[in-house]
């Protein structure tokens, strides 16, 4: 920032015009207009460079000049509004600097029970602290003494596991890039500060394109209790050389990769016993996502991370991730088509309808791809697979699949999302049941003292569900 002062500096009293070429070339010069787009020419015949013109902004920092007074500065009041509005701050009304008088901080204040500390744990105070301390750095120094108050009491006594949410110091080694795109790459990383030697996904983007991956984090925190969504350890911002301002977030790692690795791990196909299982704890979770009036848009095995078995169990644990294009329920999509990935979109989403049975279609296509190995339809083209939708067709259901297998894919796929199963009735479906309470079920209708046909309604399977001799059968078909 000190550079950036001197050469604004010299800009202003000499009055000297900024060129910016790219995101990280500027130049001072007079107002020769020939010699300046010859330079401008040379340089980009030698480099690949866009002329950007005037400089208006650096490292998300926005340029203002008043030339009749011979002023320049540099102002981040729409960064200061995005903090505001992001931590719930609207408006605030404005007081005197250093620190206000009625202002009184002192460590009574902080949380001593077991329960005040596990409440703090969802405040992000620490992540409030560094964005004021990134504004007090480069444009706001009159806040430095207050931001160094509030700094004190970032000392947070919660387990190690959580010690990243929110910090402002944490110091990493990236080892290897998993992703990259225009605006964002994805990193496995290792820390080495505030904890050492643990491992993280740290999704990072540009500043002024970190809209999405901001509220991608905002998402995750719902769910930081939910086993079968993965696990988001806070956010934050750094300054980095070459990017200039970049918002990062951290994530579990999920050193199984994802349930395509698992499905080419089992030789491409899953056996349904164990298809089951993987159903369930999909399920499980996008219930959750529901029940917070979430849809995730994008539920795909390449969004389905495996994770090692839990306790008691021997199969892989998986956990849904990636809520890039989730939406709230009944928010219509702004452009007509698919948004997802095709694959596994469903007919009403083609439209623009998003409601939770936009994710409950996918379910069924991810369980149709686990049993067969392969995706659900045998085209990927877009325009015929809004032909093959409209027209009310759906994925092929495997013929060696079970009965009841077969009964809940058909739940999955009915073409009126109003009437298609949600994720709550499909959880209670008696194909992901436990073998005992299917026995259970079994075992009471033969003891039944009807004569003929024997049936028994039992309490653990979704209504409109008999057990009727061995068989499971809707009430409506038996």
């Amino acid at each position: 920032m000190s550079s950036i002062r001197v050469v604004l500096g010299l800009a202003a009293t000499l009055d000297l015009e900024v060129e910016q070429l790219d995101v990280k070339t500027t130049f001072l010069h007079r107002h020769d207009k020939k010699k300046i787009d010859a330079l401008k020419k040379a340089l980009s015949n030698s480099f690949a460079m866009k002329d950007l013109g005037s400089a208006k902004q650096i490292i998300g920092i926005n340029i203002i000049r008043d030339r009749s007074k011979k002023l320049l500065w540099l102002s981040q009041e729409q960064y200061i509004e995005k903090i505001f509005r992001r931590f719930n701050m609207h408006k605030p009304k404005p007081v005197s600097v250093p620190l206000a008088g009625h202002f009184k901080l002192n460590k009574k204040q902080s949380p001593t029970s077991e329960n005040e500390k596990e409440e703090m744990k969802d405040v992000p105070y620490s992540s409030a602290v560094g964005s004021l301390m990134y504004a007090m750095i480069c444009t706001r120094p009159d806040i430095a003494y207050v931001v160094g108050m509030v700094s004190r009491f970032l000392s947070n006594p919660e387990k190690e596991k959580n010690k990243l949410k929110g910090s402002t110091n944490v110091r990493v080694v990236k080892i290897k890039v998993l992703r990259e795109g225009c605006f964002g790459v994805v990193h496995l990383v290792k820390t080495i500060a505030p904890v050492y030697d643990k491992v993280y996904v740290m999704k990072s983007a540009d500043e002024d394109h970190s809209s999405s991956l901001r509220k991608e984090e905002e998402i995750f925190q719902q769910f930081v209790d939910s086993p079968n969504i993965v696990r988001c350890h806070g956010g934050f911002t750094s300054v980095e050389r070459k990017r200039g301002v970049v918002y990062n977030m951290f994530m579990e790692y999920a050193s199984e990769g994802s349930l395509l690795n698992l499905m080419r791990k089992n030789g491409g196909r899953i056996s349904e016993r164990d298809v089951k299982c993987y159903t369930r704890m999909i399920l499980e979770g996008l219930f959750d996502i529901h029940m917070k009036g979430l849809v995730h848009c994008d539920l795909k095995p390449g969004n389905i991370l495996v994770f090692p078995p839990r306790e008691g169990t021997g199969l892989a644990s998986l956990k849904i991730g990636d809520f890039g294009l989730a939406k709230q329920v009944g928010v219509s999509k702004v452009r007509y088509g698919f948004q997802g990935s095709v694959p596994y979109m469903s007919p009403e989403s083609i439209m623009g309808d998003v409601t939770g049975a936009l994710d409950v279609w996918s379910l069924g296509c991810v369980v149709v791809e686990m049993i067969t190995g392969r995706l659900p339809w045998d085209t990927c083209d877009p325009n015929d697979l809004m032909l093959k939708l409209f027209s009310g067709e759906s994925p092929n259901i495997p013929e060696d699949m079970s009965i009841l297998g077969k009964d809940f894919l058909h739940k999955c796929f009915v073409t009126d999302p109003n009437q298609r199963w949600s994720a709550s009735m499909l959880l209670r479906h008696p194909y992901l049941l436990p073998e005992p309470v299917l026995q259970q079920s079994y075992n009471a209708s033969r003891s039944s003292s009807y004569s003929g046909e024997e049936k028994v309604f039992h309490p653990g399977l979704a209504q409109g569900f008999i057990a009727s001799n061995r068989v499971l059968l809707e009430t409506g078909n038996v």
